[in-house]
This record gives C-alpha cells, sequence and structure tokens, in this order.
C-alpha cells in the first residue's frame, strides 16, 4: 500500500514533506523500562558500520554496554571496530550469522566499492542471497549516486566466501547465560535468526530486528513465534521491538 500510494498518486503534492523533527524515542523508553539504561548486555547482528542508521550506537557509547557485535561485511567489520575504538567492553566477529547447522564458507554478495559514490546504504547493502544485492542496484540506479552504474549488474556486484556459525554455537562460544537485548539486522534474513535462536537457553529481556524487508507470511510468523514465548510489540519505523510482557492488549492488525 505504501509504494502504491508514492508512485501511483493522481498528483504530485504541491509541497515535498521534509524536515527535522524532535520526537520520543520509544526503543529507549522501552530500555530504561524493562531493562534500565546503565549495565545492558547485548549481542547484536548485523551491525553494519556502528554509524549509519543504528538504532543502539548512541546508546551503546553513551551508557558504556557491554556485548558482542557481529558484521560479515570486511569493509564495513574495520569501521565498526574503529568506531567504537574507545568501548573497552565491546567484543567483535565477523562471521555470517545462521540458522544451519555446522560450518561451512558461504558466498557473501555486495556491491562493490568503487560504486559506492559516498553512499552508506550501497555500502551497506548485502546479503546471501545475490538477487536481493541486484534489487538495490536496480533502484540505486533511479538516483544521482547510482547513475554510473553498469547496465551488467553483475559487474557491480562483489562476492566474498565467509565462514558460517550458527547464532546457537555463537551463544555457547560467547558463553551468554543472560542478555537484555539481542538485535538482528541481516537484510531479509531476520525471521531465521530470530527463530534459530536458542531461547530455551536464553531469553533476552528485548528482541529487536527488522521486518521491512520480510514478506507478509514471515512477518506474521516471526510476530507469532515471539509471542508464544512471552513477548509484546512494539513497531519502530522499519524495525520491531519485542519485550519480554505480560501485561500486554490484544489487537487486531492488518499490516505490518
Amino acid at each position: 500500500s505504501r509504494v502504491h500510494r508514492k508512485f501511483f498518486r493522481r498528483e504530485p503534492p504541491a509541497v515535498e514533506f521534509i524536515g527535522k523533527y524532535p520526537f520520543i524515542d520509544i526503543f529507549e523508553i522501552l530500555i530504561r523500562q524493562h531493562v534500565g539504561l546503565d549495565n545492558v548486555r547485548f549481542l547484536q547482528i548485523g551491525a553494519a558500520d556502528g554509524s549509519s542508521e543504528d538504532p543502539i550506537s548512541a546508546l551503546v557509547k553513551k551508557h558504556g554496554w557491554s556485548g558482542t557485535l557481529v558484521e560479515p561485511n570486511p569493509v564495513s567489520f574495520k569501521k565498526l571496530q574503529s568506531f567504537y575504538g574507545d568501548c573497552p567492553d565491546l567484543s567483535f566477529r565477523q562471521a555470517l550469522i545462521s540458522d544451519q547447522p555446522g560450518q561451512m564458507e558461504q558466498s557473501f554478495f555486495g556491491v562493490k566499492e568503487e560504486f559506492w559514490n559516498g553512499s552508506h546504504w550501497a555500502e551497506q547493502t548485502s546479503s546471501l542471497d545475490r538477487s536481493v544485492v541486484v534489487d538495490f542496484l536496480n533502484y540505486f540506479s533511479t538516483t544521482p549516486e547510482g547513475a554510473e552504474l553498469p547496465e551488467d549488474r553483475a559487474e557491480a556486484i562483489s562476492e566474498v566466501k565467509l565462514p558460517t556459525v550458527h547464532v546457537a554455537d555463537l551463544v555457547d562460544e560467547l558463553g551468554i547465560t543472560e542478555l537484555d537485548l539481542f538485535v538482528v539486522d541481516t537484510i531479509g534474513h531476520d525471521k531465521r535468526i530470530v527463530k534459530a535462536f536458542p531461547f530455551e537457553k536464553v531469553s533476552p529481556k528485548i528482541v529487536m530486528f527488522e521486518h521491512y524487508l520480510l514478506s507478509v507470511t514471515e512477518k506474521m510468523e516471526i510476530l507469532t513465534f515471539l509471542a508464544e514465548r512471552g513477548y509484546t510489540f512494539a513497531k519502530y519505523s522499519v524495525d520491531t521491538i519485542a519485550v519480554k510482557e505480560d501485561d500486554a492488549r490484544w489487537w487486531t492488525v492488518s499490516e505490518w
């Protein structure tokens, strides 16, 4: 419906709505209420470079949170370590987190650095699925930054082989027994990672994942999965915040 409204309006708006305004940070409110802002222990899967459109980095730095950040993209991983260089209670892991058992190498696709042209979206767009990167490049080619992309999109796609680690094995390796916050942003694979997390061993107080790239079926599946484990939900832009909370109101929704 959002796409329809954006591209099929009968008349373009006379004035484009744009501006920077103060807003209430629902995520910070929920963290403060259910965990507290200090001594937060977290695990973030898909941390990118830490600085670009990251929902937790400001709070991590301000309150000295402790945790592990995982990012597979080699360029973003180096920037991530540099960004958090003054935070002693953080650890970093470069790996592909998987829902498949065992360890293996898997192809990881992204946009070649020579075609980023200053766009952090181009830098961060990467996936296990080549078609996800192709779709982004097709859109990117319509923007000023992507005007010089080759017609053969394959020429702009990078491919690296990276080791995979099952999310449950990662939790065991890190020795995690308690977790305040579990954050997932894996470019459309969030449902699979969240469902593979060992909730029977570790029950995070808050789970945050990106629902924007999930299909309707996947959204309903992951919400049902978490609701069955005692989580309630808040919609936070393109993310969903799931809070371990018994007292909640059930509400019928037609989209998410």
